[in-house]
Parts: C-alpha cells; sequence; structure tokens
C-alpha cells in the first residue's frame, strides 16, 4: 500500500469514527445554532494558526449560513508570518483584545477551533466565552490535548472548559502515516480535513432542524448561480450589524 493509499484509508477510518462518536455533540451544536438563529442571534467562531481556516470554512460560504461571525485577527495568521503566529498564539492578554472588538449576547454560540486545546489564546476565548455567557463548543483533539501540558496558568485544556465538546480523533502529532525508513517520522495530517467534515456537518444539520420551521433558512446561494446577488445582499445587510467581517 502506498503512503497516499495509506493516508485515504486514515481519513475514511477516522471519519467513522466521527460518525460514530461524535453525533451527540453535533446534535447539541445544531440545536444551539438553530435556537439562536431563530432568535435573531449568530454563531461565532475562531480559531488560531491553522485553525483559523476552520473558521473561514463556515463563514461567507456558498451553503453556508450567513449569521457566523468569524473572529479574525491577522496576528493568528500564518500568512502574516508563520513564526510569528505561533508566538502570539502563546501571548498571554492577547485573547481580549481580539474579543474586545465583538459584540456577542449570552446564550450564543461559539466555536473555538484548537487542535491542541492547550495555548493561552484559545484557552483566553474560552474563558472570555464564559464570561459572556456564550455556549463553548470546543473542536479539538481531545487524545493530543489530553497527552499534553497546558500552557495557560489556570491549568485548564479547551475541551475542560466548554460546554459541548467536538473531538477531532486526530492523533498526537496530527500526522498519522510513517514514512519508511525514518523511526518516529510521520506525514499526512488530518485535523484540518476532519474538522472541516464536523463542521459542515454541524451547519447542515442546524440548517434542517431551521427549515423545519417554516421560515427559509438564512443560507448564502452561491454566487455564480444566476439571480444569488440580490438574495445574498440582503442577507449581507440584515446580519451586517452583528457579523463584523461583513
Amino acid at each position: 500500500m502506498s503512503l497516499r493509499d495509506e493516508y485515504s484509508t486514515m481519513i475514511r477510518r477516522l471519519m467513522d469514527e466521527i460518525d460514530s462518536a461524535e453525533q451527540e455533540g453535533i446534535e447539541k451544536t445544531a440545536d444551539a445554532i438553530a435556537t439562536t438563529v431563530t432568535a435573531g442571534g449568530v454563531l461565532h467562531v475562531f480559531g488560531a494558526g491553522h485553525s483559523h481556516m476552520l473558521a473561514e470554512e463556515i463563514f461567507y460560504r456558498a451553503g453556508g449560513l450567513v449569521p457566523v461571525n468569524a473572529i479574525f485577527d491577522s496576528g493568528l495568521m500564518v500568512h502574516n508570518g508563520a513564526a510569528k503566529s505561533t508566538i502570539l498564539e502563546r501571548l498571554p492578554g492577547y485573547a481580549a483584545a481580539i474579543m474586545g472588538d465583538h459584540e456577542t449576547s449570552a446564550g450564543e454560540p461559539i466555536i473555538i477551533v484548537s487542535y491542541s486545546g492547550i495555548n493561552p489564546v484559545p484557552i483566553e476565548m474560552a474563558l472570555e466565552a464564559r464570561a459572556r455567557s456564550l455556549v463553548l463548543v470546543a473542536l479539538t483533539s481531545v487524545q493530543a490535548s489530553a497527552a499534553a501540558r497546558p500552557r495557560h496558568p489556570s491549568g485548564y485544556r479547551l475541551y475542560e472548559l466548554a460546554d459541548i465538546v467536538l473531538d477531532n480523533h486526530a492523533p498526537p502529532g496530527d500526522a498519522v502515516v510513517d514514512v519508511p525508513g525514518y523511526p518516529g517520522l510521520r506525514t499526512g495530517p488530518v485535523s484540518t480535513i476532519l474538522g472541516a467534515y464536523i463542521l459542515n456537518n454541524v451547519i447542515v444539520r442546524a440548517v434542517e432542524k431551521l427549515a423545519v420551521t417554516g421560515e427559509e433558512p438564512p443560507v448564502f446561494t452561491s454566487a455564480n448561480v444566476p439571480g444569488s446577488a440580490e438574495r445574498n445582499a440582503w442577507l449581507l445587510s440584515h446580519y451586517r450589524r452583528q457579523v463584523k467581517s461583513f
């Protein structure tokens, strides 16, 4: 079996694990989102480093929910300096400055994405979410997080603070394929693919719950589909005050 075939097999196996083990968390998260959207609120989502790609995955996306407030910070994104983003993710106090620029309402859900769940910024974002009475959802690797030492002075890991845990089932080290001839060397990271799979499961289920209320769910239509521009423009204007990045 080639390394590529082994990687594909592992991805499918881990997705099967998620389908089996994470349905309760997906259902609870979808419930929280549907309840909030019905009440006029929004879903918040945050990730640092590579995890910010998962915040982007469900933000301003064809087929995705419109009321998603993605909490972006350019300093935490790898394209603005990969090493710098790692340093800032470990900087105490940085999360408070980020959250200070975003309005939230009690009871709204926030998904915080962090593969390791041990760095100060995701932990402080979680503590800030709790202080604001948000429904805190952690998308993380419980196995990898439990095996690592927390870097925040509180000693917390992200999953220990969450109301709902979505476990991506990625192993410690993230990569899953052994490189022949090089003991201990692995390739094939999985956390981003699995995280996107979980998040889109959550969104699809939330949309399904919204659809049964009789009101059309606020879902983006692809800008490449004829007639979508006017509908999307109305949705954007409706949520512009609550979604900072629109």
